[in-house]
């Protein structure tokens, strides 16, 4: 049998058939119990018959033998006697009339021994009222009289009276008995229905628990089968919870195999090699573009542990990387470098995170080879172009050198002013080749810093004294604003020197003339920010994220001409190499703000 209800409605309807059971089991003992006291009632009324007919019997026969006829010594009673008997009669009558109200028959048969007793005693009392009148009615005028009483005697004890009686006295004899079948019967019955009730609430508790343990037994294979990538059990029928649980299980599952094969999908068509590492750096799980990345198929890796692909001087390196990974200290991106299964080197960029859950590390290892090439390649070019550039720009500057101080005869005046402009180009570009040399080394880490407690207040001030004399001419004017005079930061002094030198001539170039280029020094927190605040055209709010690039320069020609374009680059490259933040912020119009944020890590 399967319901098709919800689990408390089968739990009520199985509950309840027990119940039910027991309900019937207990109006059918009780209905043998009634039968039982309704035969003890009629048997104590039928003894009450028997006995009060057998009374009455033997008070008529007695009355009879008394005062049945005037022969011999006959004395006739006197009224009270006839009355007490007559109230005894009557006694006798009621009682039965009382006992067999609820049987027709048997009162018909009273009702007409009660007729004739009324009868017999009128006809006594006329046979009293006659004797005491014998001077006027004779013995012999009284002898219908007699014949009328014997008659009515007759009736008052009728067959039927008898047989009543009789009957009465029968059903009370066997009576007995039958009390002892109807209460055998009830105890037969009562063990009968207690079993009955025991089997049907075993059945029921066995079906209950069976169909529920089935069900959960299922919904358990299940997530087995689940978590071991077998084909689930078709899903159960019905609606009851546990059914409904099984068919949102189902349909979890369904999602959970689409996510998983998107997800599988992903990995496996991506161009980085994915993978994870065990704590003892063995492969556990590569994705196929190893195969493309190093040569090894990923069946191929995961008979190796990882430190077998790396280059030998790489190797240490790479364990303290992943141990500081495991540790939770690190988890930036590492550059390294892998071997292939030829025995090439390749570049890679290895980010990696550790998971304790899974007591692994999470790896994605990207191919960095060509930009590597391409950086060392730049790197080359740069430092042949710089070489290249620097000496016959030596030459030029020592032949404008030569020529200035009239080593090769008196110039004209227009040959001076030649001279001194080819010697500002000249000088123009030398910076500019250093510039470029210095963005190189800061952006390749070449540049090694010599950090110290720098007193930031100081700095700032020799900046703004020196660009106080050089726009003084201009009639623009330098102020410093610090809230910490004795504010000490970590930073190689001269590359800062030269960060807030490049971020304030930025803003004396662009401010018009009697501007102001204010520079505040502000405590954010645990942070420190310096603000390098100009008075100039300001910069488009769709350029403002390019100032920092090389070689960009806003469409708006400074008031002293266009610059190399490579101060602000400058200036970013030496902020990320002291790991502080630089960024602008103005409106077109109202000038600029260029904002220093140095950490509270870098703070004395």
């Amino acid at each position: 049998m399967r319901l098709r209800l919800p689990l408390t409605a089968q739990v009520f309807v199985l509950v309840t058939i027990p119940l039910v059971f027991q309900l019937i089991s207990l109006f059918a003992i009780a209905c043998l119990q009634s039968d039982a006291e309704e035969e003890l009632r009629r048997a104590t009324i039928a003894k009450k018959i028997a006995d009060e007919v057998n009374q009455l019997s033997n008070e008529t026969l007695d009355a009879m033998t008394s005062y049945g006829s005037e022969k011999g010594d006959f004395v006739m009673p006197g009224k009270g006697v006839i009355y007490d008997l007559h109230e005894s009669f009557l006694k006798h009558y009621k009682k039965l009339e009382k006992l067999t109200q609820n049987d027709p028959e048997s009162r018909k048969v009273v009702l007409e021994a009660e007729k004739a007793g009324e009868e017999a005693f009128n006809t006594l009392q006329e046979i009293d009222y006659s004797i005491h009148r014998e001077e006027i009615v004779g013995k012999e005028s009284r002898k219908p009289l007699w014949k009328n009483l014997r008659k009515y005697g007759k009736d008052l004890l009728s067959h039927d009276l008898i047989d009543l009686a009789k009957s009465k006295e029968r059903y009370a004899e066997t009576s007995p008995e039958v009390q002892a079948q109807l209460r055998q019967r009830v105890q037969t019955f009562m063990l009968l229905a207690g079993g009955a009730n025991l089997i049907v609430t075993l059945f029921v508790a066995f079906y209950l628990t069976q169909a529920l343990a089935n069900k959960i037994r299922r919904l358990n294979e299940n997530t087995v089968r689940l978590a071991s990538d077998l084909p689930l059990y078709p899903v159960m029928g019905g609606d009851d919870e546990l059914s409904r649980l099984d068919q949102v299980f189902h349909q979890m599952a369904g999602q959970l195999k689409e996510a998983h094969r998107k997800e599988r999908a992903l990995i496996d068509n991506a161009r980085d090699m994915i993978c994870s590492i065990d704590e003892r750096t063995r492969f556990v799980a590569v994705n196929p573009a190893s195969q493309e990345l190093l040569d090894y198929s990923p069946e191929d890796l995961l008979r190796l542990p990882f430190v077998d692909i790396v280059a030998a001087e790489q190797v240490a390196p790479a364990l303290e990387y992943l141990d500081r990974v495991k540790e939770a200290e690190q988890t930036d991106a590492f550059e390294t470098r892998l071997k292939r299964k030829d025995g090439s080197i390749i570049d890679v960029l290895l980010s990696a995170h550790f998971s304790r859950d899974e007591a692994s590390i999470f790896c994605v290892i990207h191919d960095i080879t060509e930009r590597k090439e391409a950086e060392r390649l730049r790197q080359e070019v740069v430092a042949m172009i710089t070489h290249d550039l620097r000496t016959p720009l030596s030459t030029v500057a020592n032949i404008f050198d030569f020529l200035g101080r009239g080593d090769f005869g008196k110039l004209s005046e227009k040959g001076d002013k030649y001279v001194d402009s080819g010697v500002r180009n000249v000088n123009r570009m030398m910076t500019l080749v250093n510039d470029l040399l210095d963005i190189e080394k800061l952006k390749t880490g070449s540049v090694d810093l010599e950090v110290r407690a720098v007193n930031l207040s100081d700095c700032l001030r020799n900046c703004a004294e020196l660009y106080l004399a050089l726009g003084a001419e201009e009639g623009i004017d330098v102020t410093v604003d610090s809230e910490d005079e004795d504010l000490k930061i970590l930073a190689d002094e001269d590359k800062l020197s030269r960060l807030l030198n490049n971020m304030v001539a930025n803003a004396v170039k662009f401010s018009p003339r009697g501007g102001t280029v204010k520079i505040e020094l502000s405590r954010q927190g645990d942070d420190a920010v310096v603000s390098v605040i100009d008075q100039g055209p300001g910069i488009p709010e769709d350029v403002i994220e390019r100032v920092f690039e090389r070689f960009f320069q806003v469409q708006k020609s400074s008031r002293k001409g266009l610059g190399s374009g490579l101060g602000l680059a400058i200036v970013k490259a030496i902020a990320d190499a002291h790991g502080f933040k630089v960024w602008a912020e103005s409106a077109e119009g109202s000038g600029s703000s260029f904002k220093l944020l140095i950490p509270g890590l870098s703070i004395r």
